[in-house]
């Protein structure tokens, strides 16, 4: 309380002095200067609280100075909107590309630090849980040992057989006690006692020790058998082991000595192959350009040759015509092939005749199977309907004569009275 009162004056005097320096003026004839202020605000953070650090009171401020403040930050806002406004680059184009990327710089530059910081805080977290879980393995440990000492303690002292009255209790007391005599010469045994018994077995005792050290014996025996079983075992499962890596080791420098032979055949293949390659290309070459040379050839000649460019005379000296370079044909030829070219398109008339014939013929036939069909799909619903019925009356008649039936087990097993019943009493003195 006096800590929050101090704080309440000094922020009284730090207003007051404020709105005196606002009064006076602030070119230096305010009645505080700087250092004043300065050690106000120094009192001010003494009187705060020690988690509040350089705090500092809110500066007073008249209406008039809030109002031109306010004026002053739209009007410098509505300068930068008009700037934007009527910028046309910025306008067409958008935001300068240098400050995309400072910003998209700095957002991954606060992404990486908050991935370092976050990476910090999970090493810390994990060296917590580590230590957390040390203590707790710990504090197990602790109490399990508490817990065994306790349960040791009890069987060695607080047992059932070292009560006092364990005496009373104990279910073995007859067998543990002296037999009726321990041997022939038994001070016990007077003139009249028998000396011995039938079933009598005084050497039991010793008998059963002497059987229970030769069973300890013999399953040591067989345990020492069984360890040097499970080490040959282990031995020869040791030599089988370094026989696989052996093995496996060799087979992977075969294998490696294999895929660099490989590689070496694949290296001599792929140069056999390009120089292949390159005759190859140069035999294709070679037979392109002797293509080439006889295609001009070919071409020279079809340019030259008198019989294809027909510069050779057609006629003899004598007037006739040089067979050998006839190329025409007569009068009966072209009426000959003219009758030749009507016969073809009747027999492809006729041809087309036929086969719409044999169409229609084929599509008669499918109809006809169609007809068929369906009538043979509707006999066959009509006869599954005449069976449908047939069943429906004959279980109709079959409800019936159940019913029937019902009826007379029902009037016969059903108790009637008649006269005749009553008219059988009186009848006799009985």
């Amino acid at each position: 309380l006096k800590r929050t009162s101090g704080a309440v004056r000094a922020m009284a005097a730090l207003g007051q002095s404020q709105a005196e320096s606002q009064v006076y003026g602030r070119d230096g004839d305010s009645a505080y200067d700087g250092t004043d202020q300065q050690t106000l605000q120094q009192a001010l953070a003494e009187t705060l609280d020690s988690h509040i650090i350089g705090a500092t009171a809110k500066p007073f401020q008249l209406e008039e100075e809030k109002l031109d403040r306010d004026v002053a930050r739209r009007r410098e806002l509505e300068l930068q909107r008009r700037l934007r406004i009527f910028d046309a680059k910025r306008r067409t184009i958008g935001i300068d590309k240098q400050t995309l990327d400072a910003q998209v710089e700095e957002k991954q530059a606060r992404r990486q630090q908050e991935q370092a910081q976050n990476k910090v805080d999970d090493q810390a977290l994990l060296r917590c849980e580590k230590q957390l879980k040390m203590f707790e393995t710990e504090k197990q440990l602790l109490k399990r040992a508490a817990e065994q000492d306790c349960k040791n303690f009890n069987l060695e002292h607080m047992r059932f057989e070292a009560r006092r009255e364990y005496d009373l209790n104990d279910p073995q007391h007859i067998r543990k006690g002296a037999p009726i005599r321990v041997g022939d010469d038994d001070p016990r045994c007077g003139a009249s006692s028998l000396q011995q018994l039938g079933g009598e077995d005084l050497m039991r005792m010793e008998r059963k020790k002497g059987q229970q050290a030769a069973q300890a014996n013999f399953i040591e025996q067989q345990k020492f058998e069984k360890a040097m079983l499970v080490a040959q075992e282990k031995e020869e499962d040791e030599r089988l082991a370094a026989e696989v890596a052996a093995m496996t080791q060799l087979r992977d420098d075969l294998e490696q000595q294999e895929a660099t032979l490989r590689r070496d055949h694949q290296k001599g293949h792929a140069v056999d192959f390009l120089s292949e390659a390159a005759a190859t290309e140069a035999r294709r070459q070679a037979q392109l350009e002797h293509e080439q040379l006889q295609n001009e050839r070919e071409l020279d000649f079809h340019a030259t040759d008198p019989f294809l460019n027909e510069h050779a005379y057609r006629y003899q000296q004598g007037g006739g015509v040089t067979r050998e370079e006839f190329k025409g044909s007569n009068r009966d030829q072209r009426i000959q092939a003219s009758l030749d070219q009507q016969a073809q398109v009747q027999e492809k008339l006729r041809r087309k005749e036929e086969e719409q014939a044999e169409n229609r013929h084929h599509a008669a036939m499918t109809e006809m199977t169609r007809r068929q069909l369906v009538a043979a799909e509707r006999e066959k619903q009509r006869n599954r309907r005449g069976t449908v019925a047939q069943m429906m009356q004959a279980n109709l008649a079959m409800r019936d004569s159940q019913k029937q039936a019902h009826k007379q087990d029902s009037r016969l097993y059903t108790n009637e009275f008649r006269p005749e019943f009553f008219d059988q009493f009186g009848t006799t003195t009985r």
